[in-house]
């Protein structure tokens, strides 16, 4: 594998349109890490980079609802720290019980980012839409009084996409 890139550059003039595609995520708004242990990692986040103060959700029902794994009505229990790192929300996701994609993530990959995030105003407008253009939904629920829907984006973006209404 060579050390350096080279390859072409395309800079798109001012004023033309980017994008075609018909979700606009705008800006990404959060990174998801999955991990075996929440309280050890949210700690060295702290220790090492002053990331904090956190808030620690446990996603299980009822807090969780609506839960769906691979299209599937699902049980499932997750711990989630949550702490802003600057303008981006750090989310650090720690598997509890039952079927779902972090702990596919970590017997997968083991611990590290599994999803980057995006703030959007309709989950399930975003889900409709990421379905027609191919994109099948991972895992989907409502959190709390929010939703979300990660979905399955790993081959062309190298990692899931997850549309959320907080």
């Amino acid at each position: 594998m060579p050390d350096t890139f080279e390859g072409p550059t395309y800079r798109v003039p001012a004023g033309e349109e980017v994008s075609h595609s018909r979700i606009k995520a705008g800006a990404i708004t959060k990174v998801g890490i999955t991990v075996k242990n929440l309280e050890t990692t949210m700690a060295d986040y702290q220790r090492i980079l002053g990331i904090g103060p956190w808030e620690v959700i446990e996603a299980a029902s009822p807090t969780l609802g609506d839960a769906l794994y691979d299209g599937q009505p699902a049980s499932h229990a997750m711990r989630i720290g949550r702490a802003m790192a600057g303008p981006i929300l750090l989310e650090l996701v720690q598997p509890v019980t039952g079927d779902n994609f972090f702990l596919d993530f970590l017997c997968e990959h083991g611990e590290g980012v599994s999803h980057l995030g995006s703030e959007v105003a309709d989950v399930s407008e975003i889900t409709k839409t990421m379905a027609e253009a191919g994109f099948a939904t991972l895992q989907s629920g409502r959190l709390n009084d929010g939703a979300f829907a990660l979905f399955d984006t790993r081959l062309p973006l190298k990692t899931a996409w997850e549309a959320y209404h907080p």
